[in-house]
Order: C-alpha cells, then sequence, then structure tokens
C-alpha cells in the first residue's frame, strides 16, 4: 500500500480484466487519430487476452495496476529490450511501454505515483536509463514526463495504428 494507492503486480489470471481495460484506455486515448477499422485492428492485434495472457507469462514483462478505493485506476508496463536506435543506446535500460489512467484519474497524482514506482524497480534491478515514447500531439503527456525527469531526445519513430500514420517522441529519464 502506497498512502491512499496499493500497487500491485498483475498475474497471468488478471489477462482479461488487463485485456479490456487496456483497449478501453487505449481506445480513448487515440479514438479519432485514425480510421475505426485501424483502431479494431490495433485493439484485436494487442489487447486480447490471448496476447495479454503470454506478456503477463513473461516474467520480465512488468505490468503493475494502481487501485484506489479497490478499483484499477490505471496500469502500467515495463519491458527489457533493446533501444530502438542509436540515441537510446549504450546504457542499460527498460522502456516504459505503457502508463494509462482512466480519465477521472487525471489530474489526482495517480499517474505520477505509478510512475515513480516503475522508476524504483527499474533502479532496484540496475537499469541505467528508462525511456519511453509518447504520441508527438499528446501535449499533456509529453508535459507530464518532462516534469517527472524525462527528457526528449530529438528523435521521433513512426508508430502506426493499423494502415493510420503515426509519430512518437522519444524520451529518457537516466537513473545514475
Amino acid at each position: 500500500m502506497v498512502g491512499k494507492f496499493e500497487i500491485v503486480r498483475a498475474q497471468i489470471q488478471d489477462a482479461e480484466l488487463l485485456s479490456k481495460l487496456g483497449a478501453k484506455l487505449f481506445e480513448e486515448t487515440f479514438r479519432g487519430t485514425c480510421t475505426d477499422d485501424d483502431m479494431s485492428w490495433q485493439l484485436e492485434k494487442y489487447y486480447n487476452p490471448h496476447q495479454v495472457a503470454s506478456e503477463l507469462a513473461d516474467s520480465q514483462d512488468f505490468f503493475f495496476f494502481l487501485k484506489a478505493l479497490d478499483q484499477v485506476q490505471g496500469y502500467s508496463r515495463m519491458k527489457e529490450g533493446s533501444p530502438p536506435n542509436e540515441v537510446l543506446q549504450g546504457k542499460r535500460s527498460i522502456e516504459l511501454k505503457r502508463l494509462y489512467f482512466e480519465r477521472s484519474s487525471h489530474g489526482k497524482g495517480h499517474a505520477a505515483e505509478l510512475l515513480q514506482h516503475n522508476v524504483a524497480l527499474a533502479r532496484s534491478m540496475n537499469y541505467q536509463r528508462v525511456y519511453l515514447s509518447v504520441w508527438e500531439h499528446n501535449e499533456r503527456a509529453k508535459a507530464f514526463y518532462s516534469k517527472s525527469g524525462f527528457s526528449y531526445t530529438g528523435v521521433d519513430n513512426p508508430f502506426p495504428i493499423g494502415q493510420t500514420p503515426q509519430t512518437d517522441c522519444w524520451y529518457v529519464m537516466d537513473l545514475e
């Protein structure tokens, strides 16, 4: 228990909950930025229970729920991998792949609490850097990550939703 929040690691039995929550929050975040067909494709590919269960079964794939008043308000996902470009390489790194919250939680400190939890985990596992990508038009998220200690690298990458082109911006936080 962290203050009035509880942060718990998602387990394999949470696949259905995580699948539904992830799809809902992704759709809320990106609705209107792509075609309906592309949104459906994205949700079916990445947020189906089988896909989510396989990710939860990976011991190096870290999903956490933040609960307030016994209700899941949001979740995060961190995973080790090879940084995608030379700007991000050179340090032992872990990617914060997702940090999504119910709109009713926005502005309540939930995201900051879960982000701090993830950064502390990365430090405890001797990572030297956390990196993430943010949709170029998500000004609220970009401001949040900057305020939280992440720096924009100046590097962008394509992140299409289905056939709809999108661009993400890479951010990093050095932990040393």
